[in-house]
C-alpha cells in the first residue's frame, strides 16, 4: 500500500518474497510511473501467477525501466521467459541494462528472449551467465548482434560459434582472445566465416592465441581478404607469428585499404627482415591509410628496422617500437632518415 501511494519511487530491490507478497507488490507498482530500476533476486517461491503479474506490469508501459535485474530465480526457465518476453517488449527502447543470470533458461527461453529484444534498441548490457542454453544457437537466431567478445573457449564451442556467426550480418566487432585450445579446424571455421563476406567487420582482435603462429596466419589470410576495406582495426598481438606469417599477413592486407590501426606486439620478428620489408612495400602504396602501427616487444633489430623504415615513414603517424632492445642508434638513424 505504501508503494501504491508513492509515485516518485525510482528504484526497488526485492528479495526472498512469497508468491503472494510478490504478486501484491507487482500490482502496486502500476501507480509508480517514475520507476527506473527494478531488481528482483532469489524468488524461488514465486509461481506462474507472480511472474504473470510482472509481465502485465511491464506490458502496460507505465514503468519505462532503464535497469531490470532478474537473477537467481530458478522457476523462470523457458516457461517463465516465454511469459516475460511480452513484458520486455513493453519496456522498449528505454531499457539499458538487463540481467537474467542463473534463471535456468534453455534454448527455448533464449529464443523467446531474442524475439522480445527486437524492440529494446537502447539495450547496452545483457547478462545471461549461469543458464543452460547453447550460446551458438542464440547467436544464430539474432542477426542484429554487432559486437562479440569470446575468450578461453574449447575447440568445439569455438567452432560452433563461428558457424553460427554466418547469420550475423550486422557484426562489426569480433574479439577472440586467449583461445589456446582452438585447433586448425576451429581457425579454419573463422577463415570460412571471414571469406564469406557476411560480416563486414570494422574491428578484429585475435590476441594471445599461441596456436595461430605462421601456419594459422596462412590459414586466416584469405579470411582477411574477405573482410576487405571495411576493416579499420586489426590486432594480432602475442600469436607467435614470425617471418612467414608476417608475409602471409601482408599479402592479405592488400585489400584492407581502410585499415588505420595494426597491432602486432609480442610476436617474433627477430629474423623477419623479409617480412618487414614486404610490410614496408605495402605501406608505400598510395591507397594504404595505416596510421598507427604497434611493433612493441617484437625483437626487431637494426636490419629489420632498416627494411621497415621507408614504408613506415610514408603513412604512419605513430609507431610503437618499445621495447625492442636490439635496436641501436644505427637502426633509429634509418627511421629518422
Amino acid at each position: 500500500e505504501g508503494i501504491a501511494h508513492n509515485q516518485s519511487i525510482r528504484e526497488i530491490n526485492i528479495i526472498h518474497l512469497s508468491n503472494g507478497g510478490f504478486t501484491w507488490i507487482m500490482r502496486a507498482l502500476h501507480g509508480v510511473t517514475q520507476l527506473k530500476i527494478l531488481i528482483i533476486g532469489s524468488h524461488d517461491n514465486v509461481g506462474p501467477d507472480g511472474w504473470s503479474e510482472l509481465r502485465t506490469l511491464l506490458e502496460s508501459g507505465v514503468c519505462k525501466l532503464k535497469l531490470l535485474r532478474l537473477s537467481g530465480n530458478n522457476y523462470i526457465g523457458n516457461e517463465g521467459m516465454g511469459v516475460l518476453s511480452n513484458g520486455l517488449i513493453g519496456i522498449g527502447s528505454s531499457l539499458k541494462y538487463l540481467s537474467l543470470s542463473h534463471n535456468s533458461i534453455g534454448n527455448e527461453g533464449l529464443s523467446s528472449l531474442v524475439d522480445a529484444l527486437q524492440t529494446c534498441t537502447g539495450l547496452e548490457t545483457l547478462h545471461l551467465s549461469g543458464n543452460g542454453f547453447s550460446f551458438s544457437e542464440g547467436i544464430a537466431r539474432n542477426q542484429s548482434i554487432r559486437n562479440i567478445n569470446i575468450r578461453n573457449l574449447n575447440n568445439d564451442t569455438f567452432t560452433s560459434i563461428m558457424r553460427a556467426l554466418h547469420s550475423a550480418s550486422q557484426l562489426e566487432e569480433l574479439d577472440i582472445s586467449n583461445s589456446s585450445n582452438v585447433d586448425p579446424d576451429g581457425w579454419s571455421e573463422l577463415r570460412t566465416l571471414l571469406e564469406s563476406g557476411v560480416c563486414k567487420l570494422k574491428r578484429l582482435k585475435l590476441c594471445g592465441n599461441n596456436y595461430i603462429g605462421n601456419e594459422g596466419m596462412g590459414v586466416l589470410s584469405n579470411g582477411l581478404i574477405g573482410i576487405g576495406s571495411s576493416l579499420k582495426y586489426l590486432s594480432l598481438s602475442d600469436n607467435s607469428i614470425g617471418n612467414e606469417g608476417l608475409s602471409s599477413l601482408v599479402d592479405a592486407l592488400q585489400t584492407c585499404t581502410g585499415l588505420e590501426t595494426l597491432h602486432l606486439s609480442g610476436n617474433d620478428f627477430s629474423s623477419a627482415a623479409a617480412g618487414l620489408g614486404s610490410l614496408s612495400t605495402l605501406l608505400q602504396r598510395y591507397e594504404v591509410n595505416l596510421k598507427h602501427l604497434d611493433l612493441s616487444s617484437c625483437r626487431i633489430n637494426d636490419e629489420g628496422l632498416r627494411a621497415l623504415s621507408q614504408g613506415a615513414a610514408n603513412h604512419c603517424e605513430e609507431i610503437d617500437l618499445f621495447p625492442n632492445e636490439s635496436i641501436t642508434s644505427t637502426g633509429l638513424s634509418y627511421l629518422s632518415n
